[in-house]
């Protein structure tokens, strides 16, 4: 993957996703190891977990395959971290996620 041709709204096989409570779209955009979020009626979406530019990696600012998510009635967002083997917990406007369960790698 050229990490460097990612725009915000370009998805690479999005795997899972949820609405909050106001019906706002979250996307765990796979192969962009990044958790998109989308405004209904928007055209453009931001990342609200993970790198925006798709780069992957083991810091607790980075994702690497995220496969699902969740989000809790506080807009914090929880994400199956695939090749990383953990859950993160992305606190709402969070930078970073806290390792809140690992299998190890």
């Amino acid at each position: 993957m050229n990490a460097t041709n990612i725009t915000s709204n370009s998805l690479n096989t999005p795997k899972g996703i949820v609405l909050d409570s106001t019906d706002t779209l979250y996307v765990a955009d796979n192969n962009n190891n990044r958790v998109q979020h989308i405004f209904v009626g928007y055209t453009n979406d931001t990342t609200v977990a993970g790198n925006a530019s798709g780069f992957s990696g083991s810091t607790a600012n980075y994702l690497d395959f995220p496969n699902d998510i969740a989000i809790d009635s506080y807009n914090n967002l929880y994400v199956a971290d695939s090749f990383n083997s953990r859950v993160q917990l992305w606190l709402f406007n969070a930078s970073s996620g806290i390792t809140i369960a690992t299998g190890g790698k």
